[in-house]
């Protein structure tokens, strides 16, 4: 005769969950498994207790492109069943969890597997937040952008100063996909990533990449001119009033305003005036002048 195991109630889920969340936000150690990723070590937590044979999770790439984020247990196993199938809607991308029914399991309450299926993506998140806090509290402490992706460069989560500063240079970027191809050569994970006047650093972590981005330190190579401009235009004035006040065409101070644009990697005016407000110090340093003979 078939065991059938008794359904969990509520208060047993919700002590399930606190585990989950309290694994996710410890320290990090390495796993019994080191073959597990994060989403497989907390799924196993959950998953079996509530009769759930296999779980999948994808999030929208595109409109109609979906890509896999983890998969639990790491080998699917195959049914003839068809899997409930949970929808979770952000506000730049959707996520998708296929969940697989033992068949003692088939009169799960939907909400408790609402409840896992967001407790685990809510877990993986903060997992992989409090790792990139840890690094950053070992380098500074600085109010770097974090997301996380996968090799494809699909976004799992990003916070909002990652968000900001990739849409200071890609305006139009909507948070689901990298508008840069994703480098994890042994020399970027080493030393790191520039794009458009952005640092990247890159770690691999378990299926995914974690990302910290922070301005670019390296200054670009203005000319005095260029950043005459630049702090005019930054101020609010137009080409006409810089022309006047540099004394020069307004179509120079134009040319002058877009060569500066080109070397920060910016389109707009309030992408110039964060950079002049971040940068300030160091723009306001005395230039070190090489020697020449007489």
């Amino acid at each position: 005769m078939t065991h059938v195991a008794e359904p969990i109630t509520w208060k047993q889920f919700f002590a399930i969950q606190r585990s989950v969340l309290q694994q996710a936000t410890a320290p990090v150690e390495p796993a019994e498994d080191p073959k597990l990723d994060t989403f497989s070590q907390l799924a196993q937590q959950f998953c079996p207790r509530l009769g759930i044979a296999q779980l999948t999770w994808d999030i929208q790439a595109d409109a109609d492109e979906w890509a896999r984020v983890a998969t639990w247990p790491a080998s699917p196993l195959r049914s003839a069943a068809a899997p409930r199938m949970v929808t979770i809607d952000e506000a730049e991308r959707a996520h998708r969890f296929s969940v697989q029914l033992e068949t003692h399991a088939s009169t799960a309450d939907p909400d408790m597997i609402m409840g896992v299926c967001s407790t685990l993506k809510m877990a993986v998140e903060l997992h992989g937040q409090v790792e990139m806090l840890l690094a950053d509290a070992r380098t500074g402490g600085e109010d770097l952008g974090h997301a996380s992706v996968d090799q494809d460069g699909n976004v799992l989560f990003a916070n909002a100063r990652f968000q900001q500063l990739i849409q200071r240079v890609e305006p139009d970027w909507d948070g689901r996909r990298l508008p840069m191809p994703l480098d994890t050569s042994p020399n970027v994970l080493r030393h790191g990533m520039t794009w458009k006047g952005l640092f990247f650093y890159v770690q691999p972590n378990s299926a995914h990449i974690q990302l910290r981005v922070r301005p670019d330190r390296r200054l670009p190579d203005l000319s005095p001119r260029e950043l005459e401009v630049a702090r005019l235009i930054a101020s609010g004035m137009t080409f006409k009033e810089v022309a006047r006040e540099l004394d020069m065409a307004p179509s120079t101070a134009s040319t002058h305003l877009y060569k500066v644009y080109d070397k920060l990697g910016i389109s707009r005016r309030s992408a110039l005036v964060e950079w002049l407000k971040e940068n300030a110090d160091a723009l306001n340093r005395p230039r070190q002048t090489t020697a020449r003979a007489s």
